[in-house]
């Protein structure tokens, strides 16, 4: 009787160490579909570090509360958030940071800036699917040169 119970105390604590050993790892197929969606994302072009750097830069801006940007390929587009009094400077600030990012990135990048609320909105949104791995590559570029269209260059 003793050494059923050992036994069974044994094949517990074993059934328990494999479960745990395997919790923490992911399918193949799920590791498989992140790094393919990566690279999809990487294939049409989008910088999620020279993103970043260029909000940054363009909210050094006097006037900006805050910036959203989105790099795909050699498009640089960038949304400002800007409030109050400053609101009557849009296209001064507009203008700014346009001229900083041009300095900063030179020539290897077509830049697009607007104060737009919806296109701020949109970018948000995609720049969200971007870092979120949602939405296929194709339909999130479409969105991405429409939202470009729109800010008339």
């Amino acid at each position: 009787m003793l050494g059923l119970k050992v036994h069974s105390l044994l094949l517990c604590a074993l059934v328990f160490t494999l479960a745990g050993c395997q919790a923490g790892t992911a399918p193949d197929g799920a590791r498989t579909q992140a790094e393919s969606t990566r690279g999809a994302y990487q294939q049409i072009g989008y910088n999620s570090v020279l993103s970043t750097h260029v909000e940054a830069v363009s909210q050094q801006v006097n006037g900006v509360d805050e910036a959203v940007s989105v790099v795909m390929g050699k498009d640089v587009s960038v949304a400002l958030r800007v409030s109050g009094i400053d609101r009557f400077r849009l296209k001064g600030i507009k203008k700014e940071v346009s001229t900083k990012l041009k300095r900063d990135l030179s020539d290897r990048y077509t830049i697009h800036v607007t104060t737009d609320k919806k296109l701020f909105r949109d970018l948000v949104n995609i720049q969200g699917k971007l870092n979120h791995g949602q939405g296929k590559p194709k339909e999130l570029m479409k969105t991405y040169k429409k939202i470009n269209d729109d800010m008339h260059g």
